[in-house]
């Protein structure tokens, strides 16, 4: 496996983020709503890069002691390398080291990659949200306890 570097998502990182979002996401969040993420004193934002390369992201926005993910995304041509695995594990420490006891999470009902990683990372279904994408897909609501 290459060399991955997580770091704190910047303002200058926003336009590959939203490049990265439009291709892995169904409903991609704006190049400024990326932004505000960074801006955010509630919201946590981080990038994985190989070398200069962003090349997968997350972010979650927290409140006391729960997190919500956002997004998280591997560029195609970087999957099943581990990337996903590592953005899961930094997310946990992120959330650890702000105290959180909670992570939850929505998944379209047919990704089963992004399923298979969370279960895999330590992730419970507890629950669905019907017709919850474009009301057509359900969403699977996952939780980890921390």
């Amino acid at each position: 496996m290459t060399a991955i570097e997580i770091r704190d998502m910047r303002i200058g990182d926003a336009s590959r983020v939203a490049e990265i979002e439009r291709k892995c996401i169904d409903t991609p969040w704006s190049e400024r709503s990326i932004t505000s993420l960074v801006n955010s004193n509630s919201a946590v934002a981080r990038v994985a890069c190989i070398g200069d390369t962003i090349v997968g992201y997350y972010s979650f926005y927290y409140v006391e002691d729960v997190a919500d993910i956002n997004n998280i995304a591997v560029c195609e041509d970087y999957r099943r390398q581990g990337i996903g695995g590592s953005l899961i594990g930094d997310m946990t420490e992120q959330c650890a080291r702000r105290g959180v006891s909670a992570i939850n999470l929505e998944v379209r009902d047919g990704n089963m990659p992004a399923i298979s990683l969370y279960e895999k990372h330590g992730f419970v279904k507890c629950g669905v949200r019907k017709k919850y994408y474009d009301n057509t897909s359900d969403a699977i609501l996952y939780t980890k306890s921390m």
